[in-house]
């Protein structure tokens, strides 16, 4: 081990004294005036900007230059920095989405991306559709999305004589950055969806992904840009009407969040009677394995600087943070949160995040818990990034609990040919209450992530007492080696883009490194079609070491003893650039000592833009020790979006494991970015005997909220 350490050390020593390279610059025009924002690009400052002239195509082949016809400027004045794109058309333009703050990954797309630090490692990305739908979100440590951040500001775009245009303003008040920094970060991409075609300004290489900040321009001439006093104020009312088997209630609840800039890199945020009624409901899953699932984040509060929070390459078990440990209880259902606070900023090399939330106790709603978590990350370099978290409070029980934790990632794109590694390591300590010893946790992990041949190698060790109360942990006492390993060929040729093959594998031993579970999955073909389909092959073989036996699906017992099962696997989902898509997966063979067949298909129909109707169906059947189980899950959503700033969306879903349908439905209306009004419906039904239904809960919230900056 120390030998490793060592040669880890060596490497590091040697890379960060190689050079950086300075890619090429644009400088933002001074204006006096701000432009009108209409989708047409005639104020005459304009056509005095610095222009971008040429696109490369990236996807599906390099092309440098290949787009010479469209044209990219920007300007700023003391308060935004405006956006004009003219972009000609020489295919079909795809425009499917037109609901506010849905994702429009299979439309045609432009893309501003800003490293507003000169960081090389995070960046805010704001993009548009030819419907002038807007999305935006955060970059962080180079490659990590975070697609739920949502700012106020402004866009409109118009597609006309075969040109598409787009104008932005972004309000500097949004933005955390370096006013002393010389310049920007500044990348541009336009996405093609009806050929699968990608151009970008910078960063032309297939090994990065368009959103890496390492490979960014220059945005230049920058200077005197004024963030107001710093202060925004989201206000909201709502009113709501539940009703449960004990009754029913009526309430209305005033919430206030208030944000503050100390400078224009450090945000804080204040939060009272927070009310998170109207969340988008999480997607019903059954579990057909021994440990619970993870379910992701959908409340906005949390969600807004989320990424601050990651932490050593961790995505489910063994996070010493997980914010749905706040304010919800383990079944999902909400406890009332009391108040709050969050501090969050990034400089040229450090990051800093705070969370602090006052909350009920699910026990007893008279106690209240104190639920805190520190975040500090420092770039000693730029390919460097050290950090540290600390967690504090137990929200399910009145124990005290603390974790603390030290992680490093190294990240370099600067090899030959463009190729990137990145190479990481990280370490937690458990503190529980009445509990010693055997509450440590640690990992390492190698990547390769490169387009023709991608590598990533997993390594980390969960004690047995390791349960930090604010994360995720479903599986301790473990070690686990992850292995993933894929090869691609350029094939283009009969309508094929790509050919992919992997081999992955993942094995978790306890701390005697006993195999416990050992499962490998050979994704023998893998083919991804110019039109955007995708076609995969896949061959599972799956290893389970019983120390005890336990019911799946409270249904069927499961035996102790070593399983040995293989499966095969076929998954096609078609191109999300199309009016209707259909994504079918279906998997046969073993299941512990029976067999197990599965099979779904999600539908997506969509006639308009207006009008969009999907529904999605999954069936098991399960065989094991002489007992069946016949499994039907059912999911149908209704959207109708009459206004790109108005929609109305309906989720029905139902199990016949369960018995039981949940609906919810939600009418959003935008009426100026940081204002809108919701109205929302939940209901959940249970059919105790064949053909009686009956409500077990429902409510019904109206609420307002706006978005003032000063």
């Amino acid at each position: 081990m120390k030998q490793v350490v060592r040669a880890i050390g060596l490497f590091l020593a040697l890379q960060l004294n190689a050079p950086l390279v300075m890619a090429d610059g644009i400088v933002s025009n001074e204006i006096a005036s701000p432009p009108i924002l209409d989708g047409v690009i005639d104020e005459g400052f304009w056509k005095n900007a610095k222009q971008i002239t040429s696109l490369s195509q990236v996807w599906p082949q390099v092309q440098i230059n290949k787009d010479r016809n469209s044209l990219i400027s920007i300007a700023h004045d003391a308060s935004n920095l405006y956006v004009a794109a003219q972009l000609s058309i020489e295919h079909e333009v795809v425009a499917n989405t037109l609901q506010y703050g849905k994702s429009f990954t299979g439309d045609d797309e432009f893309i501003i991306l800003l490293d507003t630090f000169a960081s090389k490692q995070n960046a805010y990305w704001f993009s548009v559709n030819p419907n002038g739908v807007k999305g935006d979100g955060l970059i962080v440590n180079n490659n990590k999305e975070i697609p739920e951040w949502d700012g106020v500001w402004y866009a409109a775009s118009k597609v006309k004589g075969g040109v598409w245009t787009i104008e932005m303003a972004l309000p500097f008040q949004i933005l955390s950055f370096d006013p002393d920094a010389p310049h920007w970060g500044v990348n541009i991409v336009r996405k093609v969806a009806s050929t699968q075609q990608e151009y970008r300004w910078l960063n032309v290489s297939q090994d990065l992904s368009y959103s890496d900040p390492r490979k960014f321009g220059r945005l230049q001439n920058l200077s005197k840009l004024d963030q107001g006093i710093g202060l925004g104020v989201r206000a909201s009312a709502s009113l709501k009407r539940s009703s449960t088997g004990f009754g029913t209630e009526f309430d209305a609840e005033p919430s206030v969040d208030l944000y503050y800039k100390f400078t224009p890199s450090l945000t804080s945020a204040f939060t009272f009677n927070t009310d998170f009624a109207g969340t988008e409901a999480d997607e019903r899953q059954l579990n057909f394995g021994r440990f619970n699932l993870f379910l992701p984040e959908k409340r906005q509060f949390f969600l807004q600087d989320a990424g601050i929070f990651e932490f050593g390459n961790l995505t489910k078990n063994g996070r010493p943070f997980f914010s749905r440990k706040i304010g919800l209880n383990s079944d999902g259902s909400p406890i009332a949160v009391n108040h709050g606070a969050r501090f969050s900023g990034y400089g040229n090399d450090w990051g800093l995040g705070m969370l602090s939330m006052n909350t009920e106790s699910p026990n007893d709603s008279s106690e209240s818990k104190q639920l805190t978590v520190l975040r500090g990350t420092y770039h000693p370099h730029q390919r460097l990034r050290t950090g540290f978290i600390f967690t504090q409070g137990d929200p399910y029980s009145n124990k005290s609990n603390s974790t603390f934790g030290f992680d490093m990632d190294y990240q370099d794109a600067s090899l030959p040919n463009g190729q990137a590694i990145q190479l990481g390591a990280w370490l937690q300590q458990n503190d529980t209450e009445g509990v010693t010893g055997d509450d440590a946790a640690w990992g390492l992990y190698a990547k390769y992530p490169n387009d023709l041949v991608n590598l990533n190698f997993e390594f980390s060790e969960l004690q047995k007492n390791f349960d930090p109360a604010l994360g995720f942990v479903n599986r301790n006492n473990i070690r686990k080696y992850v292995s993933e390993n894929r090869f691609r060929r350029h094939f283009e040729r009969y309508g094929i883009q790509l050919i992919d093959t992997s081999l992955n594998t993942y094995i978790q031993t306890n701390l005697s490194n006993d195999i416990e579970t050992a499962n490998t999955y050979w994704n023998y073909l893998m083919f991804t079609f110019d039109s955007g389909d995708f076609l995969q092959f896949a061959l599972e073989h799956s290893e389970e070491n019983l120390r005890e036996g336990f019911n799946l699906l409270s249904e069927l017992p499961i035996g102790m003893g070593r399983h040995r099962y293989t499966r095969n696997w076929v998954i096609f989902n078609s191109s999300k650039a199309r009016r209707w898509q259909v994504n079918v997966r279906w998997n046969e063979g073993g299941f512990y000592t029976g067999s197990r067949s599965s099979q779904s298909i999600d539908m997506n129909f969509q006639p308009t833009v207006n009008f969009n109707l999907g529904l999605k169906v999954q069936s098991d059947d399960i065989s094991i020790g002489g007992k069946s189980l016949s499994l039907n899950q059912y999911a149908l959503k209704l959207d109708v979006i009459p206004h790109k700033n108005l929609s109305w969306q309906n989720f029905i879903q139902y199990d016949d494991l369960n018995n039981r349908i949940g609906l919810d439905s939600r009418i959003r209306w935008v009426y100026k970015p940081g204002f809108e009004t919701n109205l929302s419906l939940s209901s959940n039904f249970l059919e105790p005997e064949l053909g009686v239904w009956q409500k077990q809960s429902e409510e019904i919230a109206l609420i307002f909220s706006s978005m003032w900056l000063f």
